[in-house]
């Protein structure tokens, strides 16, 4: 494709810019999960899936399609190789989307979900080739002709989750009036040479001074100890767990369910591989007004650092914790200096709701693939129900290892939940009776 491209120039005629930070360390991580592996696989793709049960005009939505690939210049980026893990991108101006669509193979409904659940994983954990193409990739498969997935598949680096959710809600928007006007967007290209002069200056040199504290005399995990029993598939793992616990404990202590869970994952790994001193990054959005509606990568990790010992009273450490976390939020702009240091992450979701500009929607899970040596705990909180999805190598991360956090984590809540006094220790001992490790 890339002799039918022309490419974006600035007013002093650059066409290649540089990579922002967290977008440079997802790609950075993509071609280094392929060395890995010793295959190329779509180690960091992004995915999300929708069942839309109505009759879908394709040239319309193919047309709505363009028109999002034309408003978002982060949609239409290629890779260029500067050096061994060195890159800029350039931006296509004339890119012409085609809509691809799949027809579900089988003879019953329920053949065809299957067909077409295993055709978006397939598309879903393919490399995407970022340096000959760009790297979104929206499609259709039909199961009937009032049924159909709609599935977008880019390679992360184009953009955070966040963007995942804008770029969703604009396609339905357009689909179905053609003639809504454009939500203004800042532009990316403006946010990477803020986001790089704010590293200089004064306030970002105090940022960078705060995180250098926090990180005093801290260790990395040794992450062997989660290779526990056999080597597992690097599949997403998911977990339904009950959500009404986690919503008690936080009204005791006026915080958040996301606080919680944050705290549980910590004494989780605790009762699991023995490490009560962690540092967990967790993620958020980090956009100002202007950034509300861009497609890009903005989100960062606030680093949570706890320091646990088995007398410690969980509630009073979940105070400390949502201490920690809101001073860890304010200095979050320069957390990507620390990166080499996540081996843990979270990231918290509210459940996504299944109306879209008036369309009934349904989610459907597309799992992905992880070669990285970082475990990411997807948390989505639904009203009923709390998903974890489980993120990672399994040749580190283990099928056991994900299984045994899972049950500590529970224990967290279960102990917490049930005696206002209880202590790390008092999970240790409930997790070894319940579970019998």
């Amino acid at each position: 494709h890339m002799d039918q491209f022309t490419f974006y120039k600035d007013k002093n005629g650059n066409e290649e810019f540089e990579l922002g930070f967290m977008q440079n360390f997802m790609f950075y991580n993509g071609e280094m999960n392929c060395e890995i592996a010793g295959e190329k696989k779509g180690f960091a793709n992004l995915g999300s899936a929708f069942r839309i049960r109505m009759k879908i005009d394709t040239d319309r939505m193919e047309k709505s399609l363009q028109r999002i690939f034309d408003e978002n210049e982060m949609l239409r980026i290629v890779a260029v190789q500067k050096g061994k893990y060195s890159y800029m991108q350039k931006i296509v101006t004339n890119y012409k989307f085609h809509l691809d669509v799949f027809d579900a193979e089988g003879n019953t409904p329920e053949e065809k979900y299957n067909n077409a659940i295993a055709k978006a994983t397939e598309i879903m954990q393919q490399y995407i080739d970022c340096y000959h193409n760009i790297s979104a990739h929206p499609f259709l498969i039909r199961l009937a002709e009032d049924d159909y997935f709609f599935v977008v598949v880019t390679h992360h680096w184009v953009g955070d989750g966040a963007s995942l959710g804008i770029i969703m809600g604009q396609i339905f928007k357009y689909y179905m009036n053609p003639n809504a006007e454009t939500v203004p967007s800042g532009s990316y290209l403006d946010y990477l040479e803020e986001e790089r002069t704010f590293k200089f200056s004064e306030k970002g040199q105090k940022e960078l001074e705060f995180w250098k504290n926090e990180f005093d005399g801290y260790q990395k995990i040794d992450l062997s100890k989660a290779t526990i029993g056999e080597p597992g598939s690097s599949e997403d793992l998911s977990f339904s767990i009950d959500i009404s616990k986690a919503s008690k404990i936080a009204a005791v202590k006026k915080t958040s369910v996301f606080q919680v869970i944050l705290l549980a994952y910590h004494v989780g790994l605790d009762v699991v591989i023995g490490e009560s001193d962690v540092a967990i990054g967790a993620t958020s959005a980090c956009r100002s007004n202007k950034y509300l509606n861009t497609v890009g990568f903005f989100a960062h990790s606030a680093f949570h650092r706890l320091q646990l010992t088995d007398s410690d009273n969980l509630y009073e450490q979940l105070g400390t914790s949502v201490q920690k976390h809101s001073k860890a939020m304010s200095n979050i702009h320069t957390t990507f200096d620390f990166y080499d240091n996540m081996q843990f992450c979270i990231s918290y979701l509210p459940g996504s709701s299944s109306k879209k500009g008036g369309l009934d929607f349904e989610q459907i899970p597309i799992p992905s693939v992880r070669e990285v040596a970082v475990f990411y705990l997807c948390a989505f909180e639904y009203p009923d129900k709390m998903l974890l999805d489980f993120i990672g190598s399994g040749r580190i991360f283990t099928t056991k290892f994900r299984y045994m956090l899972r049950d500590a984590i529970v224990s967290t809540l279960e102990v917490m939940y049930d005696n206002e006094n209880a202590t790390v220790a008092d999970v240790k001992k409930y997790y070894a009776e319940k579970y019998g490790k």
